[in-house]
């Protein structure tokens, strides 16, 4: 005896699996490009001004190696990046 499944369940299920796929496929394909936009305008006010973006913090030096003050000034050592490579 031969199990047979219907045509129409067949249909059904294909059908189902169709819109789903194109459900998908719609919704990545048609992602709109949302620029984040809120939040700059302080930033801008600030570039419109002629005004730099950011400030260092008092004591550092820009461009220094050691990315900060010379140590023993106030903020020395404390606040600056460890650019060196550990030795092994």
């Amino acid at each position: 005896m031969k199990k047979e499944v219907s045509p129409m369940v067949v249909g059904v299920i294909l059908s189902v699996a169709l819109i789903v796929v194109i459900v998908i496929a719609y919704r990545t394909f048609t992602v709109p490009n949302k620029v984040e936009t809120k939040g700059s305008e302080a930033y801008m006010e600030k570039v419109k001004r002629g005004e730099p973006m950011y400030t260092p913090p008092a004591g550092v030096v820009p461009g220094s190696p050691g990315g900060g003050a010379p140590s023993g000034a106030p903020g020395g050592s404390t606040g600056s990046y460890n650019m060196r490579p550990p030795s092994h």
